[in-house]
């Protein structure tokens, strides 16, 4: 049954569906079939005796270990700096409204929401107001911002560009994911 949940099955279906790129969320329940399988065989060790006792725990204090490193990571960096993005987006706008599109309207939408308005909570008297505009409601002028992203944040993107509408962008700001998730922001401003 381990065998199964844990490699056959998620092989079977990533071959199925041909995937381009394999993300670790993919995993997640083949994952929790594995945990079980090594909680029962650390319960049978540890049944065995004392040494059987000193080898789980040695194993254990091992696992905490090795993820304190990406969870400090995730604590001390957050898990990207979406929240300065939308900060520094709002400080650059005059006026109240801040408006902005991008290349992923659930993604981007999503932050931008969730960010404005905590922020906006926290600081009534300067807060701002987004609005988001997916392609289908996009206006003619354009937005003041547009929203580029990406997962390796290696890839340079380029110094401006032109919508669909002949709205010219030019780059202004990067904000690279801060740990072991998330994506890099490339902030472009409409000229």
């Amino acid at each position: 049954m381990y065998l199964t949940a844990i490699i056959v099955a998620p092989a079977v279906v990533l071959a199925a569906t041909g995937h381009a790129f394999v993300y670790p969320r993919y995993f997640l329940v083949p994952m929790l079939f594995g945990y079980v399988a090594v909680g029962c065989q650390l319960a049978r060790w540890f049944l065995i005796g004392r040494f059987g006792r000193i080898a789980v725990l040695l194993l254990l204090i091992g696992y905490m270990a090795c993820n304190l490193a990406p969870v400090v990571t995730l604590i001390s960096q957050g898990r990207a700096r979406y929240s300065a993005a939308v900060r520094w987006m709002a400080q650059q706008t005059p006026g109240p409204l801040v408006t902005v599109a991008g290349d992923h309207p659930f993604r981007n939408w999503l932050l931008i929401d969730f960010y404005g308005n905590r922020d906006k909570a926290a600081h009534p008297e300067s807060s701002k107001t987004f609005v988001y505009f997916s392609m289908e409601q996009y206006p003619e002028q354009g937005t003041e911002w547009f929203l580029r992203h990406t997962f390796s944040g290696d890839s340079a993107p380029p110094d401006s560009f032109a919508d669909p509408l002949g709205n010219k962008f030019a780059l202004v700001q990067a904000f690279p994911p801060g740990s072991i998730s998330g994506w890099t922001w490339w902030l472009y401003r409409r000229i």
